[in-house]
């Protein structure tokens, strides 16, 4: 009997060991975050345009691709932004780091990202910051039809602007 007490005591000994072992403590979580919101405001700073754009003009291709390249950096800022406010929902940095990222997906869509306009319209926004993504969205759908002529654009930002008129009265 004396022997079955000690084996069921050294059990409970061991799992709650094995558990507080396992168990990440809180300064485990505490330096994940930090560690990980360093990253997010290092992915969050937009390169500036080379300076040698200053005094040689850059083709259009050059900045096609340095806008594409800031467009998927600061995409995934808002991404790692995003996986810190859910992973640490209780970091003092938790709404900070919600705003980061709508501040990157906004920078994202204004670089042309094809897919910041659906997250940010998938965020909690009043009209006035809907109004403003989707008037950014029909104007980006618009000047990509300047290769077709004048008219295209026109008529591309003229249907654009019809849908607003139906979505915003």
């Amino acid at each position: 009997m004396m022997k079955k007490k000690y084996i069921t005591l050294l059990a409970v000994c061991i799992s709650t060991l094995t558990v507080s072992l396992l168990s990440p403590t809180p300064s485990l979580f505490a330096d994940e975050a930090d560690t990980l919101w360093e990253k997010v405001q290092e992915a969050s700073q937009v390169r500036p345009y080379p300076s040698e754009w200053q005094t040689e003009r850059p083709t259009q291709e050059q900045v096609a691709a340095f806008q594409k390249e800031n467009a998927q950096m600061v995409f995934k800022a808002a991404e790692m932004a995003r996986d810190f406010a859910s992973k640490f929902p209780d970091h003092a940095k938790a709404e900070d780091a919600k705003g980061t990222e709508k501040e990157m997906l906004r920078a994202a869509l204004e670089f042309g990202h094809d897919q910041a306009a659906e997250k940010l319209l998938a965020m909690s926004l009043d009209d006035k910051e809907r109004f403003e993504i989707r008037s950014m969205v029909i104007q980006q759908k618009a000047m990509s039809k300047q290769a077709e002529g004048r008219e295209a654009v026109m008529l591309a930002f003229e249907s654009g602007v019809r849908e607003l008129a139906k979505e915003f009265p």
